[in-house]
């Protein structure tokens, strides 16, 4: 048998996935946001079997470390402290200037820092194409993203207008009514 011990221990998974956004632990990134804010539900199953649904956020970003454009998903006090941010009058729109995020701590201990940055790095149109070039309804792979804004003006409801009806069929066979 084969000695597997020191694959586990000396390989590390890639950090980056594609077009989400991922940190380590301790790492901090510079990033643009280049959207408008988009709601979605996530379902998370407990560990009693019970699932629990919590609304989650994301963005379109230009990843100026990564030097690509990217899915941004988080939680709801990411959202709170980017709006606090947002909400101050020195600072405004964040896709305005670049931010710097920090994730500290692992699994449902995690935390993340959100600092403007003083010091913006201006898009080029080649980024601004590339971020241009994310569907955000279509790469977050989310069932019921939407505008926060569309959502906010549905009664903070998701909108299901496009959802498929079924209806009950006939008993027997549907063909031999023809």
């Amino acid at each position: 048998m084969t000695d597997t011990t020191n694959i586990y221990g000396d390989h590390k998974p890639a950090t980056g996935s594609g077009n989400f956004f991922a940190l380590e632990d301790g790492k901090t990134t510079r990033i643009r946001i280049q959207s408008a804010p988009y709601i979605y539900r996530d379902e998370f199953k407990q560990p009693d079997g019970t699932i629990k649904y919590s609304n989650r956020y994301a963005w379109l970003i230009y990843n100026h470390d990564e030097h690509k454009a990217q899915v941004l998903k988080q939680s709801g006090t990411f959202f709170s402290t980017l709006a606090a941010i947002a909400k101050d009058p020195d600072y405004g729109d964040p896709s305005g200037y670049d931010l710097k995020v920090t994730r500290s701590g692992v699994g449902t201990e995690t935390k993340y820092a959100i600092v403007p940055s003083p010091k913006t790095i201006e898009l080029t149109p080649e980024m601004q194409e590339a971020v241009a070039g994310l569907d955000l309804v279509t790469d977050s792979k989310e069932s019921s993203i939407t505008l926060l804004e569309g959502y906010m003006k549905n009664g903070n409801k998701f909108d299901h207008t496009g959802d498929v009806v079924l209806k009950d069929i006939p008993e027997g066979n549907p063909l031999d009514s023809l």
